[in-house]
């Protein structure tokens, strides 16, 4: 079982866990090379806007859910991607 899951690093900082409760969804726009990518991330609580020269990463994949033994096993292996 896959769950969507995401790391968001602000100014070197991880704030992931002070906003993931309160995520709503998280869109990321990658533009053509001349123009600036977009990052949208909503949340149902009031934080701190970024200032200008912030630096904001952010990760989004799935999170791997084993169920079986047998899976567990398997996955114990290094795996690249």
């Amino acid at each position: 079982m896959v769950t969507p899951n995401f790391r968001i690093i602000v100014n070197s900082k991880d704030v992931t866990n002070n906003i993931r409760r309160y995520l709503i969804s998280i869109s990321v726009t990658d533009n053509e090379k001349d123009e600036a990518d977009e990052l949208v991330i909503s949340v149902s609580k009031k934080f701190k806007r970024p200032s200008y020269k912030d630096e904001i990463k952010v990760w989004s994949g799935y999170l791997l859910l084993l169920a079986c033994s047998l899976c567990k096993q398997l996955m114990s292996k290094t795996i690249k991607c």
